[in-house]
């Protein structure tokens, strides 16, 4: 399968970055293209040392979601960041980003050909344009000695966009090399790259958050998820991902945990540190793998992290490479291509003269034999699609008859059973209920969890259900209960009045 999707894009290679990569630059203008405002990071490289030169934040008059609406902005940030070196890299969403677990045979190299098309298979269905469109930029994280599988860091972006982009620097003079997913700018960060243990990294943006774990110096869990950060549960989510983030042979107690990003604020540090005490902002002046990185800037807040992570990588002091994706092709390279294509391209002239007319026939069959399997396909997935439309439409029939029982109902009634529906959309994944008891008033909750933050998460949000008058934690105690193979330490009992 991957040497037939290798022939399906020869050309895919001249967009993968892990492989062409223009040359390096000493110093370097890093612009994070957020939604809510533009960053930007000044960085220069002086041997093993990493010179901040400035930081600019521009924030924008309302939430940018087109390239248009954001780049409105970028001359205002540029006039303020002057001086700046002509060479730029940019953070964006607009480029895609995933981690994967890839098959690689152990105890070989795979061939560049086919380890391009593994990633490009790996990224096809996360992505909104065709994979022969797509710039790629991949990096295997680990090396492989007990298993035939590695983790792959994979980032792609369309070739248009990109072109886009790059005209829009063009008109401010300045030359576009690469472009960073949030999230891969963000894992070289400094701080993440710095010799670490036990530590979770938080970077909060303002639709966003990634969180990663570091254990005895390597990446062992990556996540990233939706976030309002004006919404009123953004501390319990936070610390429900510190939490999942946390290995559980670690104590909290051990961990270190550091927060960075748009969203990022004292207020939510303070929140924080209400419960969890070894909470910190990210600082860009540490030292990490032998770099020192010095600054002109007095401060330098959280929320230039991925900015900085960025233009680390593009300096070669982050990471083990670059994964911003490009469509820049050294000069070098492209005259051993050329060169190299001579020769070939007279032996298939020669060659044309004589089977022109069996190849001419071979790729007419061909094509039909294509096209035929094309509209198989093509009419299986419509089956397939009808087939679930009908499925959908007698769900939404359903949904409606219950709908209308609902409103018909007294009441009294109609809140229990919206009581009821509603525990499925408010209990923590950690909960379990054991026995659900009624009375003329309301009804009780007998349940186990692995964690006691969980029950007081569970109450709290059982309080906010509309039809919920109100909810008491009557007891809970340590009393171990094994559910499906897992124990569950802590046993409650939550007794709910409906309106």
């Amino acid at each position: 399968m991957l040497n037939k999707f290798a022939e399906l894009f020869p050309n895919l290679a001249s967009g993968v970055s892990g492989i062409f990569l223009p040359g390096s630059v000493n110093e370097i203008l890093s612009i994070d293209l957020g939604r809510r405002s533009l960053k930007g990071v000044v960085l220069k490289k002086r041997g093993k040392r990493a010179h901040l030169l400035s930081v600019k934040e521009k924030e924008l008059k309302s939430p940018a979601h087109e390239i248009n609406e954001i780049v409105r902005e970028l001359g205002s940030l540029l006039r303020e960041l002057e001086p700046f070196p002509k060479h730029v890299v940019i953070v964006t969403d607009h480029v895609k980003f995933l981690a994967s677990e890839l098959n690689l045979p152990r105890g070989k190299k795979l061939p560049a050909e086919r380890l391009i098309a593994a990633v490009a298979w790996e990224m096809e269905p996360y992505l909104d344009f065709p994979t022969s469109e797509a710039l790629l930029a991949y990096q295997v994280q680990e090396d492989r000695t007990e298993t035939d599988t590695s983790t792959v860091l994979i980032t792609a972006m369309s070739r248009s966009t990109f072109s886009r982009l790059r005209e829009i620097f063009k008109d401010y003079r300045l030359i576009l090399g690469r472009a960073y997913s949030p999230e891969c700018a963000f894992a070289f960060d400094p701080e993440i790259q710095k010799d670490a243990e036990n530590k979770i990294i938080i970077e909060s943006r303002h639709d966003t958050v990634v969180g990663t774990f570091l254990r005895d110096k390597d990446t062992t869990l990556f996540q990233n998820f939706p976030f309002d950060p004006e919404g009123p549960a953004r501390k319990d989510d936070l610390k429900q991902m510190i939490y999942e983030l946390r290995d559980p042979s670690v104590r909290m107690e051990d961990v270190e945990i550091v927060l960075a990003g748009d969203a990022t604020s004292d207020e939510l540090l303070e929140e924080l540190r209400k419960e969890l005490n070894n909470v910190r902002f990210w600082r860009p002046e540490d030292d990490f793998k032998g770099i020192k990185i010095i600054s002109d800037v007095l401060k330098v807040g959280p929320q230039y992290a991925t900015a900085m992570g960025a233009a680390l990588q593009e300096l070669g002091l982050g990471g083990k490479g670059r994964l911003g994706v490009t469509d820049r092709i050294p000069f070098g390279k492209k005259v051993k291509q050329k060169f190299y294509l001579l020769p070939v391209a007279g032996s298939a002239l020669v060659l044309l003269c004589f089977l022109g007319h069996y190849a001419y026939m071979k790729k007419s069959i061909n094509d039909h034999s294509s096209k035929i399997q094309k509209l198989q396909t093509e009419r299986k997935e419509l089956l397939e699609l009808k087939k679930k439309r009908e499925a959908l439409e007698s769900k939404e029939k359903g949904i409606l008859r219950k709908k209308k029982y609902l409103e018909n109902l007294p009441g009294r009634q109609k809140n229990f059973a919206l009581a009821v529906l509603g525990i499925s959309d408010v209990i923590p994944y950690d909960v379990v209920l054991a026995t659900l008891s009624w009375d003329k008033h309301g009804f009780s909750i007998e349940g186990h969890a692995l964690e006691v933050h969980s029950i007081a998460i569970f109450v709290k949000k059982l309080s906010g259900l509309e039809s919920c008058k109100s909810v008491d934690l009557k007891s809970w105690s340590k009393k171990d209960a094994t559910i499906g193979g897992i124990l569950l330490p802590y046993s409650f009992v939550i007794k709910v009045r409906v309106s």
